[in-house]
């Protein structure tokens, strides 16, 4: 018998995959996740880690709704490199599983932890949110709000958290997604001060104070949630966002 993680060393196409099952793609699919599950990251190559993510991929192709495989993907492949993969994986998850709260869930985390594109986030975040009930539907309704609020159009978040306001009956929720509209209420507030004192000195301010030492704002609105706003390298206002990183 072969080694594990020799299994692994090669991508079969999906077409030969399911000629190989007798013409079941989701006996190929099985087989698929059943090759991947042979081997341990730890036994493989870096070199090797593609062919592990295409395996996978394939196999989502093969059956989108293949509960292990997008499980292990979340597990594995964003954490070797591969995270792009992981999202494709998912996407289908979420298309073929309807029922299944766990693929968007994912997809939200992914695409705020790896990528920083915090909207597609707070989208997945919802999608998971409507398939699920009680404190857990809250809880994700929340994160959406919290995700959206990162994002680079502060309009679009508070239209996206008013939708989410409408969809709960969860007063303390209610006054709490209220909270993050006011948030982003003054933060377009800094972003118009800010685009005013480009105007008048042909340059970004270097600090949210220069908007009040030039007059432009009397005072710098509080961020009503107490973390507080800060300006980016380009010099855009942004909510504080602090969230540890694996390196």
């Amino acid at each position: 018998m072969p080694k594990a993680v020799e299994q692994i060393n090669v991508a079969i196409s999906p077409a030969v995959q399911i000629a190989l099952a007798g013409g079941d793609p989701y006996l190929a699919a099985n087989l698929a996740v059943f090759r991947a599950t042979m081997v341990s990251v730890q036994d493989l190559n870096p070199a090797d880690y593609p062919i592990l993510a295409k395996v996978q991929d394939d196999a989502s192709l093969l059956n989108p709704a293949q509960e292990d495989n997008y499980y292990i993907a979340q597990g594995v492949l964003p954490w070797i490199g591969e995270h792009r993969t992981a999202i494709n994986i998912l996407k289908k998850a979420t298309l073929a599983r309807t029922w299944d709260f766990m693929p968007p869930y994912f997809l939200g985390f992914n695409y705020m932890y790896f990528e920083s594109k915090f909207e597609d986030a707070g989208h997945y975040y919802r999608i998971a949110a409507d398939r699920v009930g009680g404190k857990n539907r809250d809880v994700l309704l929340d994160h959406a709000a919290k995700f959206m609020e990162k994002g680079e159009d502060p309009e679009t978040a508070i239209q996206f958290i008013e939708g989410l306001i409408k969809s709960t009956r969860n007063q303390g929720l209610q006054q709490f997604l209220r909270v993050r509209i006011v948030r982003l209420e003054r933060l377009i507030i800094l972003r118009k001060a800010v685009t005013r004192y480009h105007q008048q000195y042909s340059r970004p301010p270097s600090n949210l104070n220069d908007l009040v030492e030039s007059g432009i704002l009397q005072a710098l609105p509080n961020d009503p949630l107490g973390v507080g706003y800060r300006l980016d390298e380009h010099g855009v206002p942004q909510i504080i966002f602090q969230i540890r990183r694996v390196n």
